[in-house]
Formats: structure tokens, C-alpha cells, sequence
């Protein structure tokens, strides 16, 4: 509280209530996490904190983010079961593996899907593959989503009188 109020008095409140611009020196990372980021330029601020104005003036926004990200989360669960029960020994998707990484990835189950496409014997398999790489899909669109909201909203945070420096 003392610092708030130092800050008010000795640079006012419109100049004080501003982001700060936080600056790396070349080679060395800060030590402080920035509140909130536009473009590369990320901004740390004393007195209002971003979470307080989110709150306030963009909630609806703020609930979508953490309904994307629930949504994400959900989606990655399911995609992590799918593979638990499918990448076993003699599972389905045992051949799909990445060699190299000995774990399933998207180019590898792309690949393996691509290889096994004509053979009338892997219908399961091509199924499952299938359900895989739709849940990749999925789980990358919402991140995605999230991205772009979360973006919006810093973005509706620098018009909120902010004035930020580029």
C-alpha cells in the first residue's frame, strides 16, 4: 500500500496506473513475470493489476478463455487415454510409434496411416488413427482459440487508456 501511494504521489495516478515496459538486458532473463504481453513486448503493472481489470470489464471474455482451456484440457485427457489403451504391447497403434522418439506423434500417425491406407486388414487400426489425429486436430484448434482470445483481450486492455509504448 505504501508503494501504491508512492507511486501515486511522486508520478500521479494517470502516469502511475500505466504499464510498465519491462526490459531484458541481452543475455540475461528478468526476473519478473509480465502481466500481460503485446506483440513481443511484454508489460508489467504496479498499481491496477490486469487480472483486476479482466475481471471487471471483460468477464464474459475471461469465463470463453477458461472454457477453451477446460475444453482443451478434456481433450488432451482423452487423447492421452487413447493412447495408454492403445499403445501397448500388440496394441493398435504400437506400429504407428515414432522410432526415433519411441511415442506417437502426429507425423507418425499421419505416416502410419498413409502406409496402412489400402489394406482392407487394418480397418480397426485406420479407425483409430483417425480418432487420434481428430483429437490432435481438435486439441490445436482450442489452443489456438484460447490464443486468439487471450490476444483480444490484451489488446482491449491497451485501448483501455494504456498507453504503451511501441
Amino acid at each position: 500500500m505504501q508503494d501504491d501511494v508512492y507511486l501515486i504521489v511522486a508520478d500521479g495516478w494517470r502516469a502511475a496506473a500505466q504499464p510498465q515496459l519491462l526490459v531484458e538486458e541481452k543475455g540475461k532473463k528478468s526476473k519478473d513475470k509480465p502481466d500481460f504481453s503485446v506483440g513481443k513486448r511484454k508489460y508489467k503493472t504496479e498499481l491496477l493489476p490486469s487480472s483486476l481489470l479482466v475481471a471487471r470489464y471483460f468477464a464474459k471474455e475471461q469465463a470463453e478463455i477458461e472454457r477453451l482451456e477446460a475444453d482443451a484440457a478434456a481433450v488432451g485427457q482423452t487423447l492421452e487415454e487413447l493412447v495408454e489403451e492403445h499403445c501397448g504391447e500388440d496394441g493398435l497403434l504400437e506400429e504407428a510409434k515414432d522410432e526415433d522418439k519411441d511415442k506417437l506423434t502426429k507425423a507418425s500417425a499421419t505416416a502410419r496411416l498413409k502406409k496402412i491406407k489400402s489394406d482392407p486388414e487394418a480397418a480397426e487400426e485406420r479407425k483409430v488413427l483417425s480418432e487420434y489425429l481428430a483429437l490432435c486436430e481438435r486439441e490445436t484448434e482450442l489452443e489456438s482459440d484460447v490464443e486468439a482470445l487471450s490476444a483480444k483481450v490484451e489488446t482491449h486492455l491497451k485501448q483501455m487508456g494504456f498507453r504503451l509504448d511501441y
